[in-house]
């Protein structure tokens, strides 16, 4: 696998056919015994590694894209060996790209993190925005010299400390 060779290749080779189990039991295998599994993984990262090198191999190799046509006298450009190369170079993007995602993968992440990789502070504007009303509220009581007011204990369900603070500023700016 490490070649590049899938596992139907490999179960299809001659040299090896009296000597492998068939593939539903190579998978059954695979999927009782941990360290089968993980050396058959390792296979496939390989494998995925090879088709990445082999990619680059076939996007250089521009041997055959021309040729001479002794009919017409001159070099001709091979559109079809071309086509046939983009072809296999897709191919193996595409099956690296399934068998490595996160390292051949299409899908682009981004993390956002705060000072020194560390989480994003997060600010809540409504605890700003109370903040403000309270030094508001404060100061009119003080010019004014009409007290704040609390909600009264008799309302059901008893609200957040939050609410009783707008509800308490409304009603002393109701007053004034």
């Amino acid at each position: 696998m490490a070649e590049g060779m899938s596992l139907r290749m490999i179960f299809m080779q001659k040299k090896l056919i009296d000597r492998l189990p068939d593939r539903r039991t190579f998978y059954r295998w695979v999927a009782a015994n941990a360290e089968v599994a993980k050396l058959f993984n390792l296979g496939l990262m390989m494998r995925a590694e090879f088709y990445a090198e082999e990619i680059v191999a076939i996007a250089d190799d521009g041997l055959n894209d021309t040729y001479y046509d002794e009919e017409k006298g001159q070099i001709v450009v091979d559109f079809d060996n071309i086509q046939r190369s983009k072809l296999r170079v897709q191919a193996r993007q595409w099956i690296a790209a399934r068998m490595l995602p996160k390292k051949y993968g299409d899908r682009m992440t981004s993390e956002i993190s705060g000072p020194d990789s560390g989480p994003i502070a997060v600010k809540n504007e409504n605890a700003v925005a109370l903040e403000a009303l309270d030094v508001f509220a404060a100061r009119m009581a003080a010019i004014t010299g009409v007290p704040l007011e609390t909600q009264s204990s008799t309302a059901s369900p008893r609200p957040t400390d939050a609410q009783s603070r707008v509800m308490s500023r409304t009603t002393y700016l109701s007053r004034i």
